[in-house]
């Protein structure tokens, strides 16, 4: 079996980048994504972070729902240039060159200031599924990229690891020994400061979940199904 464990939202806060890599210097991560829409000096010290770890893969995460779009779509953000909240808007009215022109600018800056691609491209909150104009600006960007993204099918299947009590009965409901599957496992593990409790509201679960990957028995367990770790 091959699982890439992935921690999205990388650059919500120090924190949380902390808390990326704590999990992947000590526990079953190997993979993230990165938000290009928070503040520069989070983005920054993620950055500084990737360089001094440079085998933990670092995708891109495309976001319309939180943060500063860095375009002038008018259907994307509110009257005072915020992008609207998760699920507090109808996706359908968004238009889709708008929408594909901000996931542009958001690779874009993702590439310059890492100065590479990304290792592959998902959603925060996962709302490309919202509405057939973001899959379609979603899939043309990752196409004319030549990037893989995150999908429900294709080589790597996504599931959300998203649980208010992690926990190895959980964990046993993905991982099967001698199964040829592969899939994406992907959680949103980090240590909580003020930004990232302030502005999230998946908070108590994040630290659950960093302590889960972490811990001998969910790493015994994998080793013992014999899982290789993989990204994209």
């Amino acid at each position: 079996m091959k699982i890439c464990f992935n921690i999205d939202d990388y650059g919500y806060s120090k924190s949380q980048i902390d808390g990326t890599i704590y999990a992947f210097k000590n526990g079953l991560v190997n993979s993230t994504t990165a938000l290009m829409v928070v503040k520069d000096e989070f983005i920054n010290y993620g950055v500084e972070k990737s360089k001094e770890n440079p085998d933990l893969a670092i995708g891109c995460h495309l976001c319309l729902s939180y943060g500063t779009p860095l375009t002038k779509g008018k259907t994307i953000q509110t009257e005072d240039g915020k992008f609207y909240k998760c699920n507090k808007v109808d996706y359908n009215t968004f238009d889709e060159e708008e929408v594909y022109q901000e996931y542009k600018a958001q690779l874009d800056k993702f590439i310059r200031v890492y100065g590479h691609k990304p290792t592959h491209l998902d959603h925060h909150h996962n709302i490309q599924f919202k509405a057939p104009q973001l899959i379609s600006a979603y899939k043309r960007l990752a196409k004319d990229y030549d990037l893989p993204y995150r999908d429900t099918t294709g080589p790597l299947p996504y599931t959300g690891m998203e649980y208010e009590d992690i926990n190895m009965d959980v964990f046993k409901k993905y991982i099967k020994k001698d199964s040829d599957a592969s899939m994406e496992l992907a959680c949103h593990a980090a240590f909580v400061d003020e930004e990232l409790f302030t502005n999230g509201s998946y908070n108590s679960l994040r630290v659950n979940e960093l302590r889960f990957i972490c811990s001998k028995q969910a790493k015994d367990f994998v080793k013992e199904m014999g899982v290789e770790i993989v990204h994209y």
